[in-house]
């Protein structure tokens, strides 16, 4: 006889495939990370190099259609924002 799932355990199995991160929220966030581990290791924080490394790094999740071009111009934003926000903290 199969096992039956009420339907209060099926909700909580659906919330629970829900709450993890999809694969291209997990490509993301490992971006985030990455950029987050070269800001961490660079001996120069204030370079300006590193926004055209972002730029170059966004400019990827967009070839390979990670991201659209407006999602790729937005995840930019945030994680300058990010980088500044970060740089100022001395």
């Amino acid at each position: 006889m199969p096992n039956k799932i009420n339907f209060e355990q099926r909700i909580r199995i659906l919330k629970h495939l829900l709450m993890k991160p999809t694969p291209r929220q997990k490509q993301l966030i490992e971006e985030v990370a990455n950029q987050a581990s070269f800001w961490m290791n660079t001996n120069d924080l204030q370079s300006p190099t590193h926004y055209s490394d972002l730029e170059d790094e966004i400019s990827l999740l967009e070839l390979n259609d990670i991201l659209s071009a407006e999602e790729a111009k937005k995840f930019e934003d945030l994680l300058g924002d990010l980088f500044d926000f970060i740089k100022s903290k001395q």
